[in-house]
C-alpha cells in the first residue's frame, strides 16, 4: 500500500480523514479517504501500489470493461449508456476533426464518434477492455497515453476516468500539449458533494474504492485548471447518474435491490441540484486553453 504524504494536486500536506469505505465489488477491504484542506481533493489514502491496481478491476461485473447485461441494474446501465452516448457525441460539436478518448473502456463511444465522421484515437490500459473493444466495436485501442502519435486534437475527452488516474498533473501536462489552441477538453466525474451522499454516506457507490483514487469538488477542478492554464467554459449535469448510483448504493446499503427507494432518492437528488445547489451526482466540465496560456 502507498500512503500519500502530500496532496497530488497542490502539494500541501494538510490532509485530514474524510470517510472510510469498503470495496463492495471485489476485495471487501476497507479503505480510508482523506481530504486536502487547501484544494479539497479527496484521495484514497493509503492506496494499492500501481502494479496491484489491475487486480481490483478483474471481475466479470466491472461494467465499463465488459458487455454484461446480467440483472436489472446492468440492463439499465446499457440503456442509459445508449442515451448518454448520443449526448456525448453532440457535445463534441458539429465541426468534425480528431478526438482522443482517454479511458475508452470497450470503445462504444468512440465507435459512435467514428460513425459521425470523427477521426478517433482511444487509450485504454485494461487488456480485457481493449480486447472487447476490438471484438464488439471494431476499435483498436492503445494501452497508454505515451503511445499517442498525433499531437493535435480538436477534442479530448475523459468520461468517468480522471478519478482512476494516479498522476493527475502528468496527464494534464500531456493533454495541454495534445489539445489544439481552440480545442475543448471534456471531463465527466462523480461529484463528492452530490445530494444523495447525505443518505448513503460511506455506502455511496461512486466512492468505489480503491478503483476511484480521487474525488473532485468543483474547487479542486478549478485549482487543476488554473495550475495547467485551462479555463472552465461550462459545467453540465449527468442526469441519469443520480438514479443509477442510487440503485447501486441502495443495494450496498441494504443488501438487496430496492428500486422504488433508489429512484425516489435519485429524483430528489436531481431536483435539489436543479433548484437549490447544482450538486448533481456527476458533473461534466468543458475546458479550453486559457488565453495566453497556450
Amino acid at each position: 500500500m502507498k500512503k500519500l504524504t502530500e496532496c497530488p494536486v497542490c502539494k500541501k500536506t494538510d490532509m485530514k480523514h474524510y470517510i472510510t469505505c469498503q470495496d463492495h465489488m471485489k476485495s471487501k477491504q476497507s479503505f480510508t479517504l482523506t481530504r486536502c484542506n487547501n484544494c479539497t481533493l479527496i484521495a484514497t489514502n493509503p492506496r494499492p501500489e500501481l502494479k496491484d491496481l489491475d487486480n481490483y478491476y478483474d471481475f466479470e461485473d466491472y461494467i465499463s470493461h465488459s458487455q454484461t447485461k446480467k440483472g436489472l441494474i446492468n440492463k439499465c446501465y446499457h440503456i442509459i449508456k445508449a442515451i448518454n452516448t448520443n449526448r456525448k457525441v453532440k457535445l463534441l460539436g458539429k465541426q468534425k476533426g480528431s478526438v482522443l478518448e482517454i479511458g475508452s473502456g470497450t470503445g462504444y463511444l468512440l465507435n459512435k464518434c467514428r460513425k459521425k465522421g470523427w477521426k478517433t484515437v482511444g487509450v485504454e490500459p485494461n487488456m480485457k477492455a481493449r480486447e472487447n473493444a476490438n471484438r464488439f466495436n471494431d476499435i483498436e485501442l492503445i494501452s497508454s497515453i505515451d503511445e499517442v502519435k498525433e499531437n493535435s486534437f480538436e477534442r479530448i475527452m475523459m468520461w468517468h476516468v480522471l478519478e482512476h488516474i494516479a498522476d493527475i498533473n502528468e496527464v494534464f501536462k500531456s493533454i495541454k500539449k495534445m489539445l489544439k489552441k481552440e480545442g475543448k477538453l471534456i471531463i465527466a466525474i462523480p461529484n463528492p458533494r452530490a445530494n444523495e451522499i447525505k443518505k448513503y454516506k460511506e455506502n455511496w457507490a461512486a466512492f468505489d474504492v480503491p478503483r476511484h483514487l480521487y474525488h473532485f469538488e468543483k474547487q479542486c477542478i478549478e485549482t487543476i485548471a488554473e495550475k495547467h492554464d485551462f479555463e472552465i467554459l461550462k459545467t453540465k449535469p449527468m442526469w441519469f447518474d443520480a438514479l443509477y448510483i442510487s440503485m447501486l448504493s441502495e443495494k450496498i446499503k441494504s443488501g438487496k435491490n430496492n428500486y422504488i427507494k433508489a429512484i425516489t432518492t435519485g429524483l430528489w437528488s436531481n431536483i435539489k441540484a436543479f433548484t437549490v445547489n447544482g450538486e448533481y451526482s456527476s458533473l461534466i466540465y468543458i475546458l479550453t486553453h486559457k488565453e495566453g496560456g497556450f
